[in-house]
């Protein structure tokens, strides 16, 4: 359900803001009675926008028939199974961000059901500023994404229309390349995707699986459960335009969380016959034997050397931004599995910031070692520049090694100088 712009709970331009506020401090009042003003849900009604250029109007310009059109014009929208308390505070809610949007702050037009008992949960009105900003920008990045698209018709219209008068100017001429009259075969993108599934549907017959872990939705932040999702779509991606995919098996499903719902979201037939994906609520203890499985873990001893097809690879999906626990490391420990990380210090030198990848990037690299066999090339392709050292810095910092010593000796060469004319009689 989404509330936008036009819903009937929307107030017509001829009421002040003032008429409003009044208004809503009436109802405040009101449900005083019922603990609502000891709720963690104070109003936002009486700090307007520098934005806002339009003065009001005093309150003795508000007339009793102002106010009487105000309460009709108030239609509120009902959410199934809230109390009476909580059906108030969701009221007064739709006062404060009405409030918000007049007053020039970033407010979304439209809000779903889900986002209105997310608000209700926030404890304090920072945290609900903070909401209404994220969902702002997540509408505005929606609607760049619609605008683009628009731009990026508009061109293939422009040049299918080029091409059109190219071949009536000259229609005898050969005119190589797709869509003009060259003997090529053109190769949709149905084909592909056909040739696509018929890898992947080939690697859970034979192939290899690959486990996906994603039992830790607990453990992280909205914000992370949306970015784990994208991460595991752009790691879908790589791995069904790999020449031999793994077949991606996802355990300890929660159907209900939040990880799995924005990866309904980001991989849109993911409930359609066509993407070939496997989700369970089972561990992969019940799916596989315990002695083939090796989970792959930063924070793990020993290196991961050689890539074993018979073994069962297992990753934690798990994104965390504010600190690094070593949460993959303590459960793969109680449940006594063995355990590996990539050989990262082993093949490359690391230059800053943490030994954490990305999701997309480790099934990425796993990928492009199983095809080849090649560590180092695969962890340079897929890990950051930023986060290494390149083989040209490498031999730059070799080149001025012998500076550097020399510099070290002239430094140490003055301090022992100095020390002796400071013992000197």
């Amino acid at each position: 359900m989404l509330i936008n712009s036009s819903s009937p709970w929307r107030m017509s331009s001829s009421i002040s803001l003032r008429a409003l506020i009044r208004t809503a401090s009436t109802l405040s009042a009101s449900t005083a009675s019922c603990s609502l003003l000891r709720s963690p849900l104070p109003l936002l009604l009486f700090r307007p926008s520098p934005l806002c250029r339009q003065p009001f109007r005093s309150i003795s310009d508000d007339s009793s028939d102002t106010q009487a059109s105000l309460q009709q014009s108030l239609n509120f929208v009902k959410l199934p199974g809230l109390s009476e308390e909580d059906e108030r505070r969701f009221q007064i809610l739709q006062f404060e961000v009405d409030v918000l949007r007049q007053s020039g702050y970033k407010v979304p037009s439209a809000i779903a059901e889900e986002e209105w008992r997310e608000l209700l949960a926030k404890p304090s009105k920072h945290s609900r500023l903070k909401y209404y900003n994220y969902l702002f920008k997540s509408e505005m990045g929606r609607l760049k994404v619609i605008r683009q698209k628009e731009r990026k018709a508009e061109k293939r219209q422009e040049k299918f229309d080029a091409m059109v008068r190219e071949r009536e100017e000259a229609p005898d001429r050969i005119q190589y390349g797709l869509g003009h009259n060259t003997f090529f075969p053109y190769i949709r993108d149905a084909d592909m995707l056909q040739a696509q599934n018929y890898k992947l549907a080939r690697a859970r017959c034979i192939g290899q699986p690959l486990v996906v872990d994603l039992g830790f939705d607990e453990w992280m932040t909205e914000r992370e459960q949306v970015n784990c999702a994208t991460q595991l779509r752009d790691a879908y991606a790589y791995n069904r335009d790999a020449r031999d995919p793994f077949w991606l098996q996802f355990c300890n499903v929660n159907f209900q969380g939040h990880t799995y719902k924005a990866m309904e979201g980001a991989i849109g037939n993911i409930n359609l016959p066509s993407c070939l994906l496997e989700f369970s609520e089972k561990s992969y203890l019940d799916l596989f034997p315990k002695e083939k499985i090796v989970y792959l873990t930063p924070n793990a001893e020993y290196n991961m050397r050689e890539f074993n097809e018979d073994d069962v690879y297992v990753i934690g999906a798990i994104v965390d931004r504010s600190q690094s626990k070593p949460l993959t490391l303590a459960k793969a420990k109680r449940e006594g599995l063995r355990m590996a990380k990539l050989p990262i210090d082993v093949y490359l030198r690391w230059a800053v910031g943490s030994k954490y990848l990305a999701l997309n990037h480790v099934i990425s690299l796993l990928v492009d070692v199983k095809r080849n066999g090649d560590w180092e090339a695969a962890l340079r392709a897929h890990i950051p520049k930023r986060k290494v050292f390149q083989p040209e810095d490498e031999a730059a910092e070799t080149l001025q090694q012998p500076r550097v010593r020399a510099n070290q000796r002239l430094v140490h060469a003055s301090r022992n100088r100095d020390a002796r004319n400071l013992m000197a009689p």
